[in-house]
């Protein structure tokens, strides 16, 4: 299944940034983590909006990203983390874990 990132959820976390552990919870925060749970259910992953990061800093994230994968193949295999199952790191081309891990 092939999923365009138009198709996903766009949660705004900005009422959320303001709740305190024993607010009451209004109908748009539970209408957000409805949004959420959706989200994260049917395709596992969804977009998140944060008032607190700039455009400029999503620019940024996305260069160092994009520098990093353009490394030489052995430059990023340093970071391979295979005691860690690849949850950290690197992941070398050709490595599969089995689906109970």
């Amino acid at each position: 299944m092939t999923t365009n990132v138009l198709d996903l959820p766009t949660i705004d976390i900005t009422s959320l940034l303001s709740l305190k552990f024993d607010s009451e919870i209004d109908g748009d925060t539970l209408e957000t983590a409805r949004k959420a749970a959706e989200g994260l259910h049917k395709y596992g992953l969804l977009v998140v909006r944060d008032p607190r990061a700039s455009e400029s800093d999503n620019d940024l994230f996305l260069d160092m990203i994009e520098n990093y994968f353009e490394q030489p193949e052995e430059r990023k295999m340093v970071d391979v983390r295979k005691e860690l199952y690849y949850q950290v790191g690197a992941t070398p081309s050709g490595v599969e874990l089995p689906r109970n891990q």
